[in-house]
């Protein structure tokens, strides 16, 4: 094993995992921002205002970076099928953070990283070491000490919103990384959010219910981030296999609990302190792993041998 080849692999996993870490933080500012406008206006107002939002920021980027090259594509197809996967999935979660408190909604989302390392196995053939499979566990375990005492909204058919939205999320995440090697990180923030936007403006004469200022700027920061988060997360995907940057959405919930207490005046119980820990921890042996080379597949290590 050349100590050359070793670099380069451990420098692409600890690079994917502080994009990724920093993508679900941005996403987290994103779903607050959703959360405030959602018992004022329909949900797809505000998918699409925020799909709106998100393509402007990510043409500007395109342009400022090479203009229409940045923009070509020999997969238009795979980018409306992205495109859709994540208007359904965007929708499923937007409505069900205004039916459900937004720590429980994370904690179903958190099923994404389970689902994501299995389909990448399964799709894209990428192993999963034994380092990797721990760091989701303990991830996961965490979540579920945060939530459990609560049982809030987690009964219910309502459930089924963010569990529908996190499968058809965890198909996007394996989507871009199959993607990513002939796609540029433009094309897949204008495509998709282009689509959103234009197969949700149909029903905007019938739903379409005239924003504040405020309501509007709202939206627009959250478009932005969103655009910002992707970008992110597509760079992420670009550095490390899908099983070493999915695990990192655990990192929402402390996230969440900071958010929750600053804009929603959620105190955390003990329960959530010890649960975002747990995920804390996750998170650093994740990526202690992976510096260390332990957390790589016998392929990954093969390669740099």
């Amino acid at each position: 094993m050349t100590g050359a080849g070793l670099n380069d692999t451990t420098r692409g996993a600890v690079a994917g995992i502080g994009l990724a870490t920093a993508a679900f933080a941005v996403f987290t500012v994103m779903d607050c921002t959703v959360k405030a406008l959602s018992g004022r206006y329909h949900v797809l107002q505000i998918v699409w205002l925020q799909a709106a939002a998100a393509f402007a920021v990510m043409l500007a980027c395109a342009w400022r970076r090479g203009g229409p090259a940045r923009l070509r594509t020999r997969r238009l197809h795979l980018h409306i099928l992205r495109g859709g996967l994540a208007l359904v999935s965007i929708t499923l979660v937007f409505a069900s953070y205004a039916a459900l408190p937004l720590a429980d909604v994370y904690a179903v989302l958190f099923t994404i990283p389970l689902m994501v390392a299995a389909l990448g196995a399964v799709v894209l053939g990428e192993r999963i070491p034994p380092a990797r499979l721990l760091a989701i566990a303990l991830g996961f375990s965490g979540v579920m000490v945060t939530v459990a005492p609560t049982g809030a909204g987690l009964g219910g058919w309502l459930v089924l919103l963010p569990l529908a939205g996190a499968a058809v999320s965890a198909l996007g995440h394996v989507l871009v990384r199959h993607m990513q090697a002939t796609e540029t990180t433009e094309s897949f923030g204008v495509y998709g959010n282009l689509f959103v936007f234009l197969a949700v403006s149909p029903a905007m004469p019938f739903l379409f219910v005239l924003p504040t200022i405020a309501d509007l700027l709202l939206a627009t920061l959250g478009g932005t981030f969103c655009a910002l988060g992707s970008v992110l997360l597509v760079q992420a995907y670009r550095a490390a296999p899908v099983a070493v940057v999915a695990p990192l959405q655990y990192t929402q919930m402390p996230y969440a609990v900071v958010a929750g207490l600053l804009l929603f005046g959620d105190l955390p119980q003990p329960s959530v302190v010890a649960g975002a820990a747990i995920v804390a921890a996750s998170g650093v042996f994740l990526l202690v792993a992976e510096a260390h080379g332990i957390g790589r597949s016998r392929a990954e290590r093969r390669a740099t041998a």
